[in-house]
């Protein structure tokens, strides 16, 4: 990874400033890509650990400060590709795959290579609806009520991605798909089933394929315990302030698209 970045076009130059340790001024910087010119106004985020990362700070005030890998132009469709196309990222539409890859990595004008990946997705280009309905109004509702139809139409259509042709092995796949939804992030919630349900998030394939580096010391289990405890039910209050916020702005939405019949 470390040689891939250094070869990086927009990345290179971030390599030899940092390792030089000198301070880089705006006009030296002015004649390089407008990549490289964005990555340098996040200077102070910019972190070196053998290979480069980014630091973010999260929107969620449980999670704690993230490192996202600055991902080379040679690697970025196999992380598309590992994050969208994937049996383990399920075909999951712009929004929710733009959250799981940001959750690991960061490139410039990484929403818009998204976007167009997706859009020229073989598979969901058959599944796209291309109908547009009438609407009725509706009253606000509870997002988090129970449905059970609503969900089995996601699953149906997380399967018909990747069913083969003589339609009989659909079932095998539903664990794996099952796997990839909970481990990625719902945008009425702001969290991950599996973040919700074990305090944390479970690794996937391309997190283990690109992995992070970790520096959390070990704590003993009565602290560890503790700090779960408190930290699920700050997750709790912020998702429960998060549906709320989510009910209502499904139905600004719904109700901007009623036709008069």
């Amino acid at each position: 990874m470390k040689e891939l970045q250094k070869k990086d076009n927009d990345i290179g130059p971030l390599f030899t400033w940092k390792e030089s340790k000198e301070p880089t001024t705006r006009e030296q910087v002015a004649r390089f890509s407008p990549a490289t010119r964005k990555y340098w106004l996040n200077w102070n985020n910019i972190i070196m650990d053998s290979v480069l990362y980014q630091s973010l700070i999260p929107n969620n005030p449980t999670d704690v400060p993230k490192m996202q890998l600055l991902v080379p132009e040679i690697l970025r469709f196999e992380i598309l590709t590992l994050c969208h196309d994937s049996i383990f990222s399920a075909h999951f539409g712009i929004k929710k795959t733009t959250m799981k890859i940001k959750e690991h990595f960061h490139w410039y004008r990484m929403r818009e290579d998204i976007k167009q990946h997706i859009r020229q997705c073989p598979s969901c280009c058959k599944l796209r609806k291309t109908i547009n309905n009438n609407h009725a109004a509706l009253q606000n509702y509870h997002v988090g009520y129970p449905m059970d139809r609503k969900f089995n139409q996601t699953l149906g259509k997380m399967i018909k991605s990747y069913i083969d042709e003589n339609k009989r092995k659909w079932d095998f796949y539903i664990p794996i798909l099952m796997s990839a939804y909970r481990g990625t992030v719902h945008p009425s919630t702001g969290f991950s089933p599996n973040k919700l349900m074990l305090g944390r998030e479970v690794n996937l394939p391309h997190e283990l394929l690109y992995p992070l580096p970790r520096h959390n010391a070990q704590k003993p289990v009565n602290e560890y315990v503790d700090e779960l405890r408190v930290n699920m039910e700050e997750i709790y209050h912020v998702a429960r302030e998060n549906l709320i916020q989510s009910g209502e702005k499904q139905k600004r939405d719904h109700d901007t698209r009623i036709i008069d019949l």
